[in-house]
């Protein structure tokens, strides 16, 4: 329930309305949002991947939360390298998903990088999570395996748009507000 009033509120605030449609567009089109989620009270867990097509090519967001509700860090897909006959996919984002404290920075904020490989279904997008930080690289990425189920009903409200410059407009505007500060 949460979840669903966090989408529609989102989506109203940051995603203009003129570029929504019903119709699925023929050149650029929404493929869904997996997720593995988890909701308790007042917080929110888990990465969410929002994807559309264009031709071969796959476009999209990811989202990564591990705290309180609300204003979901949220980066590009970037490098994303996807085989359609195999369903092998591989991407990575950057998010800043709070602030960072230590003996070298203080109260900056943080650089995520998170890298996904594995597989995309019409169910489930699953493989494995690694994330890093970039403030400091000699530090190992942190590994975990996912498994990211399509949502669907009234919890998948992805909108379409009608281009891909379109998606970028609505892009751009939500990771003003909430995309990576470097």
């Amino acid at each position: 329930m949460y979840r669903q009033i966090f989408l529609i509120v989102a989506l109203t605030l940051f995603v203009p309305q003129t570029g929504r449609t019903n119709e699925r567009p023929s050149g650029f089109a929404a493929i869904g949002s997996y997720s593995d989620m988890r909701f308790t009270e007042e917080h929110q867990y888990g990465s969410e991947v929002q994807l559309w097509k264009e031709g071969t090519d796959l476009f999209g967001l990811f989202s990564y939360a591990e705290g309180l509700m609300g204003d979901t860090p949220i980066g590009l897909l970037e490098d994303v390298k996807y085989d359609p006959a195999s369903g092998t996919i591989a991407f990575r984002s950057r998010l800043t998903t709070g602030q960072h404290f230590c003996k070298v920075h203080n109260n900056v904020p943080s650089r995520d990088v998170f890298f996904f490989q594995g597989t995309l279904t019409n169910s489930s997008l699953t493989g494995v999570l690694k994330r890093s930080d970039a403030l400091h690289p000699e530090n190992p990425a942190r590994e975990e395996k996912v498994s990211l189920k399509k949502m669907a009903g009234e919890a998948w409200d992805q909108p379409s748009y009608d281009s891909r410059a379109g998606w970028e407009a609505a892009v751009k505007q939500i990771l003003t507000l909430r995309g990576p500060k470097w």
